[in-house]
């Protein structure tokens, strides 16, 4: 690989001691390929020589270069509020990446069920297994949905759906203040969600394509979102999350937060300076801080809910009253992206 100027590497170093009781320096550096602006990173370690760590670590970052802002992890949710999908590669559209939160868990009212009630939802785990069909140039696009729950009902079996199951009633359903046709998945669905929660009011519901929901209801003809909370795309940096482990160990996660992009090369919350990134020729426009309420306090393994990271966060991320962490985003473009494609920040707001 040739190294070009253009992103540059950067070290990002830590302090430890090693089996013998040394100080040791490890670190990782980051470098961009000139040909195909990826990121590949190369792990490192060096005993710390006899001088403050302060003093050192302070010498090595300033001799380090800026790094390129990169995408480190990409996540889909396949159903909102369940488990969450880490993915190499995800194909972004206006609604947001393929297969992103278009199936929705309602009450029998219709209303959206998260888990706010119903924290167990993080415990429903969904896999999309590759069919034949295919996406343009960008390979070929899950055909169906699985989903399982091992740790609530490790007895129950598998429950298999077509991705787009078009054949099922049609109904209304609610996201917040949103109301939208949804596809009904089916008894079957219905079923297998009694089987795992214990609940017999829930349906498994489907947005199919032609649904209309706009990111601004006084905007029909904007741009569309799924069944997401508000908007098509959230996006983290790596840094913030670790600014959160760093004051709240343990939960300093992503799939605490939920995002689908989490871009490296960035400092602590500097998304928020910044008014989005094009990643291979797809543009993400960073709309508006994203505002957090207590799911974020649920452990995704345990399900179990505490007091942090919100009430860390709170003590230095509060805005008008909310704790904000991330931003909530909106694409133009079609095109895929991929874990270690560069990302091109936009000029500040």
């Amino acid at each position: 690989m040739s190294c070009a100027a253009r992103g540059g590497s950067r070290a990002r170093w830590q302090f430890a001691s090693n089996a013998a009781g040394e100080r040791e320096l490890s670190g990782r550096f980051s470098a961009v390929d000139a040909d195909t602006d990826r990121v590949s990173h190369t792990r490192v370690t060096r005993r710390a020589p006899h001088c403050s760590p302060d003093r050192l670590y302070t010498r090595v970052v300033a001799t380090a270069k800026p790094s390129a802002i990169h995408v480190a992890a990409l996540f889909v949710h396949p159903v909102k509020s369940c488990a969450a999908i880490a993915v190499d590669a995800a194909d972004a559209d206006e609604r947001g990446f393929a297969n992103d939160r278009r199936f929705m868990i309602v009450g029998s009212s219709g209303d959206f069920v998260t888990q706010r009630d119903d924290p167990r939802l993080a415990s429903i785990v969904p896999t999309l297994d590759a069919g034949d069909d295919l996406l343009g140039a960008a390979g070929t696009r899950p055909s169906t949905l699985t989903l399982t729950a091992p740790r609530l009902a490790p007895d129950l079996a598998p429950l298999c759906l077509p991705l787009n199951p078009t054949s099922g009633e049609v109904t209304r359903v609610r996201v917040w203040s949103s109301v939208v046709d949804a596809v009904d998945a089916g008894s079957a669905a219905s079923c297998w969600l009694a089987g795992a929660l214990g609940r017999t009011d829930l349906r498994l519901v489907w947005m199919p394509d032609e649904a209309r929901r706009p990111v601004d209801e006084d905007e029909p003809d904007g741009p569309r979102v799924s069944f997401a909370d508000a908007y098509p795309h959230l996006v983290v940096s790596e840094a913030s999350l670790e600014a959160v482990e760093a004051r709240a160990p343990g939960t300093g996660v992503a799939r605490r937060f939920r995002p689908n992009v989490v871009l490296a090369g960035l400092g602590p919350f500097e998304e928020d300076e910044i008014a989005g990134v094009t990643i291979a020729g797809v543009r993400f426009d960073f709309l508006k801080a994203c505002s957090r309420c207590t799911v974020v306090d649920i452990d995704p393994d345990t399900t179990t809910s505490g007091k942090e990271p919100l009430a860390s966060l709170a003590t230095f991320r509060r805005r008008n009253g909310k704790v904000m962490f991330g931003q909530n985003a909106v694409s133009t473009g079609i095109g895929r992206i991929a874990v270690g494609d560069v990302a091109t920040p936009h000029p500040p707001r």
